[in-house]
């Protein structure tokens, strides 16, 4: 599958298959053995979204039309994070990733957010204060 987009000013095709992207330019050719893809401003009301193509030794933002996010989703069956608008800080993300050794656990521990238990479940609401709490807090 043929991706094209730009990587700052440089337009690149970037060619998907199973488990690896092949980011093409004017001159060069890089590949990328993918952990996972990840996609940041993504949203109907914006042309381009990014996506961020992940390897262990490397990484490559890639900004891309908004419709081939969708043909992106369609195409892979890995692992796939989409971390909002904010884009992320991908080359310090990296350069820890590298340095520590992380796999595909530890990128899921900075890029899901943590599930916040339901406040419906909370044994305490604000309107709950009975007599003996405000007992508590006489000044006799």
């Amino acid at each position: 599958m043929e991706i094209s987009g730009h990587v700052g000013s440089k337009t690149i095709l970037a060619v998907l298959q199973n488990d690896s992207v092949t980011l093409k330019g004017k001159n060069d050719s890089t590949k990328i053995d993918l952990l996972f893809i990840a996609f940041q401003r993504v949203s109907k009301r914006l042309k381009t979204a990014d996506v961020i193509w992940v390897g262990k030794e490397t990484y490559c933002q890639q900004t891309i039309n908004h419709p081939q996010v969708e043909k992106i989703l369609d195409f892979w069956s890995g692992s796939v994070y989409d971390i909002g608008l904010d884009p992320g800080s991908w080359k310090k993300w990296h350069q820890t990733s590298k340095k520590e050794s992380w796999n595909l656990q530890d990128w899921e521990a900075l890029l899901v957010p943590p599930d916040h238990p339901d406040d419906s479940d909370s044994d305490w609401n604000p309107g709950d204060a009975s007599e003996s709490d405000d007992e508590d807090y006489s000044s006799e």
